[in-house]
């Protein structure tokens, strides 16, 4: 009898535990249920924020591959310019330098604005009022001295055709001991064709003739040979 009094406090204790367990684990998930919405809102605000931020960076990365086919764009157009421009450095005009004469003649066109003339080594700034340019006819507003030294730097426009380079082409044709004639890609600029067999420089006029773009040599090669030509071509 003296263990039943100590047993039925002990079953209340554990229930008041039990209960106490229960309630504060339902008050804290509530708090973490709180927190778990609050933890959403501001994953779905970054998720935006990242979301704009990636937005910006196409716009941004579309924005740089714009201006890099235009910068392309340009770069091409002005190979396209460039690539037959020359540049003139210190020419001497012709035209005598008497205290008369005003004009003066250039070998070629200066293109447009990139005439730098200079008397004595002195760059004519006051173009306007100095001198003026028409074609390659330099014509000054008051005559040279005698002992001034005329010089002039400009870029000019080469209306030559353009060149284009074969490095060691096999002509077409047999290499049989017998044929005497082989065909190349394109017609050579006129003595620039370099004609090799088995790795020999031939003479043109001795060891071949060519006419347009057929070669014909006075002995046909061998089957063993190997044939190459080097030349210059127009486009």
């Amino acid at each position: 009898m003296a263990e039943f009094p100590t047993s039925q406090p002990r079953k209340y204790l554990n229930q008041f535990k039990n209960r106490n367990v229960v309630s504060t684990t339902i008050d804290i998930s509530g708090d973490v249920l709180a927190m778990m919405g609050d933890v959403t809102d501001v994953i779905s605000q970054i998720t935006s924020s990242f979301t704009f931020v990636s937005q910006s960076l196409k716009d941004i990365s579309g924005s740089f591959v714009s201006q890099s086919i235009q910068i392309g764009n340009l770069e091409t157009t002005a190979r396209s310019i460039g690539s037959n421009k020359l540049f003139s450095n210190k020419e001497i005009p012709t035209g005598n330098i008497d205290g008369i004469n005003t004009t003066y003649t250039l070998l070629h066109k200066p293109i447009l604005g990139s005439d730098h003339i200079y008397l004595n080594g002195v760059l004519i700034e006051d173009k306007d009022n100095d001198y003026s340019i028409s074609g390659s006819l330099i014509t000054f507003s008051n005559p040279l001295l005698p002992g001034m030294k005329l010089r002039c730097t400009y870029y000019y426009q080469d209306s030559s055709p353009v060149k284009a380079f074969v490095d060691k082409e096999q002509p077409s044709g047999s290499i049989d001991g017998n044929n005497m004639t082989f065909t190349l890609n394109h017609i050579p600029v006129e003595e620039s064709e370099h004609i090799y067999l088995n790795g020999v420089l031939q003479e043109s006029g001795g060891d071949y003739n060519i006419s347009s773009s057929v070669i014909t040599f006075m002995d046909a090669p061998l089957s063993t040979m190997k044939l190459r030509c080097t030349y210059y071509y127009i486009l």
